[in-house]
């Protein structure tokens, strides 16, 4: 299983305007692939003290205060679980 986290690109534009995910609301939004799959958007919040995953269904996971680093590696240990 291949877990890449990226920027995002203007195609997965498409599924943030389906999950009403305003970029500007964040400091940044990373897709998140697995075998070059998109599953979900890492999101770093507004004010830069915390991190969300939200999956492509609108499920979101809270990372609380965790720096991005420390989510990033977070979330990749949980999708590899799978």
């Amino acid at each position: 299983m291949n877990v890449k986290i990226k920027k995002t690109n203007f195609a997965d534009l498409v599924y943030l305007v389906a999950l009403d995910i305003d970029k500007m609301d964040y400091t940044s939004v990373d897709a998140v692939r697995v075998d070059d799959q998109l599953v979900g958007f890492l999101v770093t919040t507004e004010e830069g003290w915390g991190c969300e995953y939200i999956d492509i269904t609108g499920n979101k996971i809270d990372f609380g205060d965790a720096d991005y680093d420390v989510a990033k590696y977070q979330l990749i240990k949980l999708i590899s679980k799978f």
